[in-house]
């Protein structure tokens, strides 16, 4: 593990924005109640896809979801109608370098079996430009539109 100075988490994960697998669960800080860390996951070094919740991984750090049928695993439900989405029934990702971005402490951690003592000199040499600003986020659905999709 090594410790880096701080970089905003978008401007980092604006630096590998061409990897080909690259996820950031970003936490702004805006408001008290929500999360002091984001994490940036950049390459993929594992990545598993069960059906079932005995099936989870729980070595290393892991990444992902749990598809919404899965409840039936620990539940009796109704079964849903069919989605309009296609997705597997779970599926997570181990990345390459996992990047701990602590916005109390104003420091990152690079978690990875294979850390490069070079990588804070690199990262802040590399990473100059500034981070994009995000004003707002929209979805596709409407309100409206998404209690229908989802309604029986």
């Amino acid at each position: 593990m090594v410790t880096l100075d701080w970089i905003e988490p978008l401007a980092l994960a604006h630096h590998f924005r061409d990897e080909e697998h690259l996820f950031l669960l970003y936490s702004g800080r805006k408001e008290a109640h929500t999360g002091r860390y984001s994490y940036l996951g950049v390459g993929q070094k594992k990545t598993c896809m069960p059906t079932h919740f005995s099936e989870l991984p729980i070595d290393g750090h892991w990444f992902g979801y749990l598809g919404y049928n899965m409840r039936h695993d620990v539940e009796h439900y109704t079964p849903s109608r069919k989605s309009m989405v296609t997705l597997p029934a779970s599926i997570f990702t181990q990345p390459e370098y996992l990047f701990k971005c602590d916005h109390d402490a104003m420091t990152i951690e690079c978690i990875s079996e294979t850390v490069s003592p070079a990588l804070p000199k690199t990262l802040t040499m590399l990473v100059t430009a500034p981070a994009p600003i995000i004003d707002t986020l929209h979805s596709n659905f409407t309100d409206a539109s998404y209690l229908q999709s989802i309604s029986d």
